[in-house]
């Protein structure tokens, strides 16, 4: 296991044994080198086809500036002994760094190695504008070439990604790509002979989604994507009647564009989220207009910004809170469904997939939480994490409980390594159970 290093941490290896248990090992001193990137996400595969597993190192942040060398990822290759050297790339394009959110490995071009998708999670500085996704092919040798706009040119300004995922959903053994993010639909991209083709979705479940896991719920033998949302525990409500929405510009004209969140109400209105001081203080502009809370109180966004300001706006929307699970029907088509009302209590950013009481359904454990967040809006910390038990018809049932599955903090990564469960949390210890064989009771 990887746990890749925050700011002026090193990443660590976690080597495992025969009996379960992990050691650290010693890492090579690439690692060292890079310890004042914030690596945020680490991904593990055979880059070059050698019979060893490469990693991939994607840092991300919003602390450095675009051209800092920190914020390139990294592909570092595995001499077969767990030394790790540094491939030479900038990656995922060498005129800049991104901000990275997602990373995943899949053969997309069907030539026996493994190619890349990369996704950007905010522009630095410049929340609310539109990210892209880089599909990055291998050349065998662990080298990569962004060839984006060959394959998929849809990824361009697609949204603020925050995970995806190679998995074939219409058995034609070939993977296809899905990708989420914040005020995202699960975007779904069809491969047909290497070229990633965007599949329109019916129901439009734009949500702030966190992460997604491919698994086959319902052992139909296709593959079906859990995901986690926001949850319904805050002031943030959305439907599609009534959404949430990101609106983008440069409001005061000074050159540096903001980023300003709405609800729509019933009377067909945007209001803002932001609290009168906060608003004022990205644009003192208002001041002058708004020169007290009284005159702020009832104010829209069509009062607050004039017809000449919001001229260019992006807009981007949220109309689906809920975690959910997207049960695959067939020819690219799904349908929804919520997971229990104890998962909707905080967000959720990680989930694991397993038989959990071995009746040969797939269950699901998740977790969340989330505590750097204004006061205003309140800490999201009411979950302990869910082991969630499938049915086998269709319906999940929080069990957490009854299994002694109780587990404080922000959780960030849940793995099944085949008789532990381990949780990562942030700035915490991780957290271990071992899985009884013969009860499946967690311990």
């Amino acid at each position: 296991m990887v746990i890749p290093g925050a700011k002026g941490s090193v990443t660590e290896i976690l080597l495992g044994s025969a009996d379960g248990s992990y050691k650290k090992a010693n890492v090579s001193p690439v690692f060292e080198k890079m310890k004042e990137a914030e690596h945020i996400k680490a991904h593990l595969f055979d880059v070059d086809n050698d019979g060893d597993l490469d990693l991939y190192l994607a840092s991300g942040g919003v602390e450095l500036s675009e051209y800092s060398e920190y914020l390139y990822d990294a592909v570092l290759i595995n001499d077969g002994k767990g030394n790790f050297v540094h491939s030479g790339q900038k990656l995922p394009i060498s005129e800049r760094g991104i901000s990275t959110g997602a990373i995943t490995s899949g053969d997309i071009d069907q030539d026996g190695d493994l190619d890349l998708f990369v996704g950007e999670r905010t522009k630095i500085g410049y929340y609310g504008s539109p990210c892209s996704g880089y599909i990055l092919i291998n050349n065998g040798k662990g080298q990569f070439e962004d060839q984006t706009q060959k394959i998929c040119p849809d990824l361009k300004d697609i949204g603020l990604i925050t995970d995806a995922l190679f998995t074939d959903l219409d058995k034609d053994n070939i993977p296809d790509l899905v990708v989420v993010g914040e005020y995202m639909d699960l975007s779904i991209f069809k491969n047909s002979k290497g070229k990633l083709t965007s599949i329109t979705n019916k129901e439009k479940n734009k949500g702030w989604w966190n992460v997604i896991k491919a698994v086959d719920i319902d052992n139909d033998g296709d593959m079906d994507i859990v995901a986690g949302n926001h949850g319904q525990n805050s002031r943030f409500k959305a439907s599609s009647d009534y959404p949430i929405k990101l609106l983008f510009n440069d409001f005061d004209q000074n050159g540096d564009a903001e980023a300003v969140l709405a609800n729509a109400h019933e009377d067909g209105k945007l209001y803002p989220y932001a609290l009168r001081h906060n608003l004022m203080s990205r644009m003192p502009m208002l001041k002058k207009k708004f020169q007290n809370f009284e005159s702020f109180k009832s104010a829209d966004i069509n009062q607050i910004f004039s017809k000449d300001q919001m001229k260019n706006m992006i807009t981007m929307e949220t109309n689906e809170l809920r975690s959910a699970i997207f049960v695959n029907d067939g020819n690219f088509s799904s349908h929804k469904v919520i997971l229990p009302s104890t998962v909707q209590y905080s967000p959720m950013f990680a989930i694991e997939t397993m038989d959990v009481n071995g009746d040969n359904f797939v269950d699901i454990i998740m977790g969340g939480n989330l505590y750097g967040v204004q006061p205003e809006m309140g800490r999201y910390d009411a979950s302990y994490g869910h082991i969630l038990i499938n049915d086998g018809k269709g319906g999940f049932i929080d069990k957490s409980l009854d299994y002694g599955f109780s587990v404080k903090g922000e959780i960030r990564h849940i793995i099944f390594d085949g008789s532990s469960l381990h949780i990562f949390r942030n700035n915490d210890s991780v957290i271990s159970y071992k899985i009884s064989k013969s009860d499946k009771e967690l311990n």
